[in-house]
């Protein structure tokens, strides 16, 4: 009996991930299935003519995953892969992959219906469409530690939920915004908000030290101004060490303020090769769109965020947007980053922009 082909299109230079992802497919769907991948050397072998390998997997195929990447999108071939099975009436899955969100691509791609891979339960889709599209019934799932293993290839970018902006970001700040502080629950003290910290820091067995105003762990500086009446509360943290950072910030806060949590906002500096547009004239212009609403004298909305942009240093764009530490949402941040990129608000200083 000869086995159905699903095609992996794809960058070459993602080769190792993908191999990676079709050895395990495979194991997952029972070996009932075949798996074209033109660079593993096993779908085309050396010294074969390598056109018409790909034609011919392409003429076989009845599924082709399309796999979006931050190399793929600067490749023509995939379209041109995708192109040719989509006209011979075969489906054709757009996966958004190793931090590229599908809300972010331009059509023709944009245009089909597909689904992004961030965790283990998106690898599990690729094994719900096989499924439906052969009449399977392939029960098998990915793990969270398979899914790691699979795209982790000695680079923390690959795994980091800020997905392709980490590389970009230069330090993430989660404060408390000035017009909390006189709310602050029973008038806590800077001093109790201190206590409260370091004894967190004690129950969990976080090393810490004391330096100046600020607690220092090894994955953030956690900031409390001592005076008479408290002043905001901020944790600095490096994007490498979010993924971290974020529960422990919550567990804090929710220490902290046990009944009603305060403002907050999460602040994104950018590194100096990134440049946004600050004039407020330029700025509504190009955030003009269905998606984005007023919010207040300096903030606008854009879906469920609220958020601001600022150039608080020379060379570095600040995006602040409001945090609220039970629905926080890393694909929530990654989808509005996409956009301000997308509308060009923010963009890498070595492209070229007109219209500044």
């Amino acid at each position: 009996m000869i086995k159905p082909t699903i095609f992996f299109s794809h960058s070459s230079l993602d080769k190792d991930v993908l191999f990676r992802l079709k050895n395990k497919f495979i194991e997952k769907t029972g070996s009932t299935i075949d798996v074209f991948l033109s660079s593993d050397g096993q779908s085309i072998p050396f010294g074969r003519n390598w056109v018409y390998r790909v034609q011919e997997a392409l003429n076989r195929t009845s599924l082709m995953f399309v796999f979006i990447t931050p190399n793929s999108l600067n490749s023509s071939w995939i379209y041109f892969e995708a192109g040719f099975v989509f006209s011979k009436d075969i489906k054709v899955v757009p996966v958004g992959f190793l931090g590229t969100n599908l809300s972010s691509v331009s059509p023709p791609i944009s245009l089909l219906q597909g689904f992004n891979i961030s965790s283990h339960d998106g690898l599990d889709n690729l094994l719900a469409i096989t499924n439906k599209v052969y009449s399977y019934n392939h029960n098998s799932t990915f793990s969270e530690i398979e899914y790691k293993n699979i795209v982790l290839h000695n680079d923390t970018t690959v795994i980091n939920p800020l997905g392709k902006y980490f590389q970009d970001i230069d330090q993430i700040q989660i404060s408390q915004n000035k017009q909390s502080n006189e709310n602050i629950e029973n008038n806590i003290s800077s001093r109790e908000v201190f206590i409260k910290i370091t004894e967190f820091l004690d129950r969990n067995q976080i090393q810490y030290r004391l330096k100046n105003k600020l607690i220092e762990t090894f994955q953030m500086n956690i900031n409390i101004i001592s005076s008479q009446r408290p002043k905001p509360l901020s944790f600095l943290f490096d994007p490498i060490s979010i993924e971290s950072v974020i529960p422990h910030v919550n567990l804090i806060l929710r220490d902290i303020f046990t009944e009603s949590m305060q403002s907050f906002s999460i602040n994104f500096l950018f590194k100096n090769q990134i440049e946004c547009i600050i004039l407020r004239h330029k700025l509504t212009a190009y955030l003009f769109d269905p998606k984005v609403s007023f919010d207040d004298s300096h903030n606008f909305r854009y879906k469920d965020l609220q958020f601001s942009l600022s150039k608080p240093f020379k060379d570095s764009p600040l995006l602040s947007v409001n945090y609220e530490p039970e629905i926080f949402d890393y694909e929530q941040i990654i989808d509005l980053i996409d956009f301000l990129f997308l509308k060009k608000v923010l963009f890498r200083k070595n492209q070229y922009f007109d219209n500044i």
